[in-house]
């Protein structure tokens, strides 16, 4: 999908579609032009018509349309290598951040059941207090701690977000 949608990828695929019309237009340069000019008149229910036909052809004693020819043939094939280029640019790109985005999905995942277990965590140490066993300030310290997994759940949702939208924009 990135390689058909992709603009970077849509307008070397142009460039390479405009060199090689250039080269096929250098190319005609070798063959005789010919041009045709029709007039025609009416006059006294009489209808006069003139064709007059020209050609000419260009010949290349100093090479200049052989020149021209070879220097169309290197821009065809820039382009073509070009679009190759940006191909393999864009490839690596999307592979990297689907690669990216699964890093971060199951890194996600881990934080969620961190989240979790830290949650019941701080049921059990909140009890615990209740009963005499722990203190204020151990429940404190499990609570910033179950927070803390809070911010990084949403601070990995947040990348999640970033990478899929930078996928969708390749």
């Amino acid at each position: 999908s990135a390689l058909a949608h992709n603009s970077n990828m849509q307008i070397a695929q142009l460039k390479a579609e405009e060199a090689k019309a250039a080269l096929t237009a250098s190319k005609l340069a070798f063959f005789p032009s010919l041009s045709f000019t029709a007039q025609g008149t009416y006059s006294s229910s009489e209808w006069t018509v003139n064709l007059p036909a020209q050609a000419s052809w260009q010949l290349d004693i100093f090479g200049s349309l052989r020149n021209a020819k070879k220097q169309k043939e290197a821009v065809l094939r820039q382009s073509e290598a070009y679009v190759q280029a940006v191909r393999a640019d864009l490839i690596s790109t999307v592979a990297s951040t689907y690669y990216s985005l699964l890093a971060l999905d199951s890194e996600y995942e881990i934080y969620r059941q961190t989240k979790e277990s830290w949650k019941t965590n701080v049921e059990v140490t909140r009890r615990l207090m209740d009963a005499g066993q722990y203190t204020q300030a151990a429940l404190s310290q499990t609570e910033a701690n179950y927070y803390s997994i809070c911010n990084s759940v949403i601070s990995i949702e947040d990348e999640i977000s970033a990478t899929e939208n930078n996928l969708c924009s390749l």
